[in-house]
C-alpha cells in the first residue's frame, strides 16, 4: 500500500484526476490537430461579440489608452464608451 504523508495524498489525487488528463488531452491536440476541443460557451460568445462590436470595443480601448497615457484615467472617465460596449454585448447575447 502506498503511504503518503501530510497533504501529499491530496496532491496525488489532484495530479491523477485533474492534471494528468489535461496534459494528455493537450498532448493529443498538439500531435493531432483534428482532436481539438471546440470553444466553450463563453469563448464562443466572446468571439461573436468581437465580430459584432469591433467599433465600440475599439473606441472604448482607445479612450482607456488615451486617458491612461495622459495620466487622467479615473473611474468613469470612459463611461459613455463603456456603456456602448456593454449595450452592444447585451444585444449580441440577447
Amino acid at each position: 500500500m502506498l503511504m503518503l504523508t501530510d497533504n501529499s495524498h491530496i496532491k496525488y489525487f489532484l495530479l491523477q484526476v485533474f492534471i494528468m488528463p489535461a496534459i494528455r488531452a493537450t498532448a493529443a491536440r498538439l500531435t493531432d490537430p483534428s482532436k481539438s476541443i471546440p470553444p466553450n460557451r463563453m469563448t464562443a460568445a466572446f468571439n461573436n461579440m468581437k465580430e459584432v462590436c469591433p467599433d465600440t470595443i475599439r473606441l472604448y480601448a482607445s479612450c482607456v489608452s488615451n486617458n491612461h497615457g495622459a495620466g487622467v484615467l479615473e473611474k468613469g472617465s470612459c463611461e459613455a464608451e463603456f456603456q456602448a460596449v456593454k449595450d452592444c454585448f447585451r444585444g449580441v447575447r440577447g
